[in-house]
């Protein structure tokens, strides 16, 4: 195997190693060992520069003078794998060209096209630009999951869906968008499902058992970390088992099972002592510390932050470092020394602020690495898409002027036809609305006839009820008359005549006192005010007979001596009964009955 060979097998297992990496909370010790294999692998690549850019150089010139679509999509993917992580621009400009090449060819290169949007995906993946490569990993999923349907048995489809599945779950996790982030790792897990990916499903597993802590699901965690580490203990691949305890423990701690916490903490301190492993050290380190700090215990808590600080200073692990200063100072303000608090709050706070600018700067530049590598690819995009302007605009304008002669044809058509339409139309709409409009003159008229038959109908009724309380209060003047005349002959006729008499005088105020004329009088009154009575019943159940009737001949705005007339009563006695209705009614003394009566 040549070197430029190792080269691009170790560049890829390093950046599968990123992309598949047991991931936790504090992951220094990891960041650690991947950096120390991208160091290894830049002095290789400088070592080998020479040889590369020989074969580079016999690379193009193949693809030069070669024929054959299929060899030159195949060597612009080699010459891709070889450039993505030295030269990520220039690598672009290659898959461009293979992708070019597979869009104008007659023939079909699915798999090809596949392995283009995964190197894609990988590049924008590194360049920060996420959603760029979510979308073309999914591109390329979309594919190998096709091609899988007639040829499973293919390593190629097999390494690349597994590849693609891890790396959109780091994406996700990265965007802290943990669900989706399982979601692919356990699609990517289901695939490696022999012992020979044991190592791989453990990392994986482990990844799992991350997200779930920090969403909050502790249960999960712990299931898929004790999942990991049964994997790793087979292995036997100690650093990662004793992460794997340093996992456990701190979700025991948080979930205050501190007895769990400290056995497992302290297993995964005592291999990391044994393995000389700084960086994982001084993180199982502070995590005892916080989990000393949570039992009240500050003594065993300074300790251990002291022990991270002396390691932290040697490895220059400012994250583990900001954390233990943090511990130190709470520690010693629990304790009540608030001078050695404020100290560490201070280191802490000068270690935090120097994170931040770092982090700023390192932002600022990958922002404006973005920027660059963009404007260059948009630059070949625009040249290589003059090119193609110039025969699309060529195309567009013959095709234009013919469709513009069949749009004006059928524009001119739809224009004669619709003016057509519109007049009939219009004609419809005009017998229709005369017609409606006779209909509704019809309507009226009758409507207007009903009326005035009611009006003449009404007032007739209100003639004649009146007509009716006039006669009774005549009848009742006649009577009262009659009965007075009677008395006054009454006292100079014999006795066998004021028999005679006495039974005439009964008659005459049995008729004062008739029912009938009260029944057909209200007979009349409810035709002409429907209602009335029950409205006043609503008012007070309590309202009688006698009531009803005083209320009646208010509303026909009868005075006191009228009404007394008509019901054959004193003029006190109607004014006595009209105040104990106006109580009944719920009214005011100075209220007035008759306006009262009037409005029901």
């Amino acid at each position: 195997m040549s070197v430029i060979v190792m080269v691009s097998e170790l560049t890829s297992f390093c950046i599968k190693s990123v992309d598949l990496l047991s991931l936790n909370q504090h992951s220094m010790l990891m960041k650690s060992t991947i950096l120390k294999s991208f160091f290894v692998l830049t002095v290789i690549l400088i070592v080998s520069s020479s040889v590369f850019c020989n074969e580079e150089d016999l690379l193009i010139e193949k693809i030069n003078t070669t024929n054959s679509d299929s060899l030159k999509i195949n060597l612009l993917i080699d010459l891709v794998d070889r450039l993505t992580y030295s030269n990520p621009e220039r690598a672009i400009n290659f898959l461009t060209d293979a992708l070019s090449i597979i869009e104008t060819s007659s023939t079909s290169y699915k798999l090809e096209l596949a392995k283009c949007y995964n190197r894609l995906g990988i590049i924008s993946s590194m360049q920060g630009r996420f959603v760029e490569a979510i979308d073309y990993y999914q591109k390329a999923l979309d594919i190998f999951e096709l091609l899988q349907i007639n040829k499973p048995e293919n390593q190629d489809f097999f390494e690349g869906m597994v590849n693609i599945y891890g790396n959109i779950g780091t994406i996700y996790y990265h965007q802290q968008n943990y669900k989706r982030a399982v979601e692919y790792w356990k699609k990517s897990l289901l695939m490696l499902d022999s012992p020979e990916f044991d190592f791989s499903r453990a990392q994986l597993l482990n990844n799992i058992g991350v997200a779930s802590f920090e969403s909050g699901q502790n249960d999960t965690a712990v299931y898929y970390y004790k999942k990991a580490l049964e994997t790793f203990q087979i292995t036997d691949s100690e650093q990662d088992v004793a992460m794997c305890y340093t996992n456990l423990g701190e979700v025991y701690n948080k979930e205050g099972l501190y007895t769990k916490a400290i056995v497992y903490l302290q297993n995964s301190l005592e291999i990391k002592e044994k393995l000389e492993d700084n960086h994982g050290l001084s993180n199982c380190l502070v995590s005892l510390s916080r989990l000393n700090y949570n039992m009240d215990n500050s003594i065993k808590s300074i300790e251990y932050a002291i022990r991270a600080i002396d390691i932290c200073n040697q490895t220059e692990n400012l994250n583990d470092l900001l954390d233990a200063y943090e511990l130190l100072a709470g520690n010693y303000e629990n304790m009540q020394d608030f001078k050695l608090a404020y100290i560490y709050h201070k280191k802490f706070k000068e270690i935090n602020d120097s994170i931040f600018n770092k982090e700023s700067n390192e932002k600022f530049i990958e922002v404006q690495s973005k920027y660059e590598s963009e404007k260059k690819e948009n630059e070949l995009q625009l040249f290589r898409q003059k090119e193609k302007n110039q025969i699309l605009i060529r195309k567009t304008l013959i095709y234009g002027i013919l469709v513009l002669l069949i749009i004006s044809v059928f524009v001119i058509w739809t224009i004669i036809v619709k003016r057509k339409n519109e007049k009939q139309l219009y004609e419809a709409n005009a017998k229709l609305k005369e017609k409606e409009a006779m209909l509704m003159r019809q309507e009226l008229d009758k409507k207007e006839l009903i009326a005035r038959e009611l009006s003449i109908e009404i007032d007739y009724k209100s003639k004649q009820l009146t007509t009716h309380a006039l006669n009774m209060m005549q009848k009742n003047k006649m009577l009262h008359s009659l009965v007075k005349d009677v008395d006054d002959i009454s006292k100079q006729a014999k006795p066998e005549v004021k028999v005679e008499l006495r039974k005439l005088k009964s008659i005459v105020k049995k008729n004062i006192r008739n029912e009938k004329e009260w029944d057909t009088f209200r007979l009349y009154f409810e035709q002409v005010n429907k209602g009335f009575y029950d409205s006043l019943i609503a008012i007070n159940a309590s309202l009688n007979a006698h009531d009803l009737r005083h209320c009646a001949l208010v509303k026909l705005n009868l005075n006191i001596k009228e009404a007394a007339s008509v019901l054959n009563l004193s003029p006190n006695t109607v004014k006595s009964a009209r105040y104990r209705i106006k109580k009944k009614l719920n009214l005011k003394p100075e209220d007035d009955l008759y306006e009262f009566i009037r409005d029901i």
